[in-house]
């Protein structure tokens, strides 16, 4: 599944700081969620959209964690 190797990579490298596949019960500090919004397959080729939020205590380090 693509998703759970999306998270282990990202979880690996952006260390120490936690990935999720939903948003967690008491978000606090910063953490990167990941929402697959679509898949297709075209010529036997499949596809997956995701985003990618990077969230923290301000705009500065949400926009320094991207």
């Amino acid at each position: 599944m693509i998703e759970q190797r999306l998270l282990e990579y990202l979880n690996s490298s952006l260390a120490p700081i936690p990935c999720y596949m939903e948003m967690p019960e008491d978000p606090t500090g910063q953490f990167v969620i990941i929402e697959k919004t679509g898949s297709s397959i075209t010529n036997r080729i499949t596809k997956a959209n995701f985003a990618i939020q990077s969230y923290a205590d301000s705009l500065y380090d949400a926009a320094a964690l991207n």
